[in-house]
């Protein structure tokens, strides 16, 4: 596969958008591409052994999902910063353990999208700091309530899922 040419099509606040041709074999085909800066998603556990989620909106599907704390790499941003930063800002816990757990491609056919996966603990309250669009509610429940809402389905965002799987071996 090679690529032969790209032009933007559209320049957005978060993602690009392209039109690519790509020749494979004797066929020319044209591929729309979305470029996107990347994002994290951290599942935290208390010393209580609860989970922290947030409540959003998401405008993409035009309505509420209940996920795991997660944001956008700021350009130049080291993404375990991000993850730190997003958990602090979203739920207003500092982890003073966090560690990277893999990353995923959301949806690799036409976005070059990666989220990368954090898991925290040790976590110390400092308070919320929303970002001026963000209106979140914080949702702390039993880890075990958890893995119950996980296996009936409660969760539809991706990243969320994969997470749960992990936190689910990890806890095990």
């Amino acid at each position: 596969m090679k690529k032969l040419k790209t032009d933007l099509k559209f320049k957005g606040i978060i993602i690009d958008a392209y039109e690519s041709q790509f020749k494979n074999g004797e066929k020319n085909l044209r591929i729309e591409q979305v470029t996107h800066p990347g994002g994290v998603c951290v599942a935290a556990i208390t010393k209580d052994n609860t989970v922290l989620l947030v409540k959003q909106y998401r405008f993409g599907i035009e309505k509420d999902l209940i996920e795991f704390p997660a944001g956008l790499i700021d350009p130049g941003e080291d993404s375990m910063d991000t993850a730190r930063r997003e958990l602090q800002e979203e739920t207003g816990y500092l982890a003073h353990h966090i560690e990277s757990v893999g990353h995923l491609h959301l949806s690799p056919g036409y976005s070059n999208e990666i989220t990368y996966l954090y898991f925290a603990k040790d976590l110390e309250y400092v308070g919320t700091n929303f970002d001026e669009n963000e209106e979140i509610t914080i949702i702390e429940i039993p880890l075990e309530t958890f893995y119950d809402m996980c296996d009936t389905n409660q969760f539809t965002d991706a990243k969320t899922v994969a997470l749960a799987y992990y936190l689910q071996n990890r806890t095990a």
